[in-house]
């Protein structure tokens, strides 16, 4: 999502139940809101507050719904909310800061009487890649996150430009990349991408697809980026953790081979501490990346999952 300026520089005109000296904003008429965030309304301790159909809520509430880290330095009155490469900071000013580039709001975020920093709703919101709709009759918003918190798709796996389901080995060889034989089969590779063929299978497709190089995979995941940040691109529906198959989302006690699975995403963790992720479509192909320290080293694209 690109950001612009016009999109930040929000309205932030805020009324609370506040004393004359918070932040200089005089004190109204309270009008309490409510917010849903991907179809589910939110269940908020302390009530964002409406005005002119702007929505200020405190800042914690809304930084950690939207998965972000969030830090308060309560001598400066800034507050800081991180995600991947994301920075947000409000302070008890007219200016908001995304990624350093600095933003001119019209009201500043405040201090209310009880001590909780209020920060504007969309700001946050849209900040973070989110979409973001207002009911005025209901006096609602609703918070739409970014789309690719969905498990991975068919559409996103056969999108990655470096599969080709028509490619063989003679079209392999014409583009020049290293051959190398194995027992039933060949590999062929550069620096960035290995296709292996099965000679077993009823197929003259590649097997799989290794990516080694910096291409980047679905998503945007590149070998180089850590656990942590892949896992937090997908569906968090349950701790891998604590069940025996290490599923994230998706079905627990399937069968043995992936491509029986369904939809599910899960995570394997080696007697070394390594680890793997493994992203199963449907009953089709299925995408695993793989972890040294945390850190991505390579992703292979299973194209061909039984043979037949």
């Amino acid at each position: 999502m690109i950001l612009t300026a016009s999109r930040l520089i929000l309205s932030l005109i805020m009324i609370f139940i506040i004393s004359p000296n918070s932040s200089g904003v005089s004190a109204q008429a309270v009008v309490n809101g409510s917010v849903v965030l991907n179809g589910s309304t939110m269940e908020l301790k302390e009530k964002p507050i409406v005005i002119n159909g702007s929505v200020m809520i405190p800042f914690r509430t809304i930084f950690e719904a939207l998965g972000m880290t969030v830090s308060w330095d309560n001598k400066a009155k800034i507050v800081v909310g991180k995600r991947h490469g994301l920075v947000i900071q409000l302070g008890n000013n007219r200016f908001g800061f995304i990624n350093g580039h600095k933003y001119e709001l019209t009201q500043s975020p405040f201090l209310s009487s009880a001590g909780t920093f209020y920060v504007n709703l969309r700001f946050i919101s849209e900040a973070s890649g989110a979409n973001v709709s207002w009911d005025n009759k209901n006096k609602t918003a609703f918070i739409q996150t970014d789309p690719r918190l969905n498990a991975l798709t068919l559409q996103e796996f056969v999108d990655f430009d470096l599969l080709r389901a028509d490619w063989t080995k003679k079209q392999m060889e014409e583009l020049g990349l290293t051959k190398e034989e194995y027992g039933g089969g060949a590999t062929y590779s550069n620096e960035i991408v290995s296709y292996a063929y099965n000679d077993n299978l009823m197929t003259s497709a590649p097997f799989s697809v290794d990516i080694y190089g910096s291409h980047s995979g679905p998503r945007g995941i590149h070998v180089g980026e850590t656990f942590d940040e892949v896992i937090s691109l997908f569906p968090q529906h349950s701790d891998w953790r604590k069940n025996e198959e290490g599923v994230f989302y998706g079905p627990t006690n399937a069968p043995a081979k992936h491509y029986d699975i369904g939809t599910r995403g899960s995570v394997f963790v080696y007697e070394n501490g390594n680890r793997e992720i493994t992203l199963s479509i449907n009953q089709g192909p299925f995408l695993r990346i793989f972890f040294e320290h945390d850190v991505v080293t390579h992703f292979t694209f299973f194209l061909v999952t039984a043979a037949t």
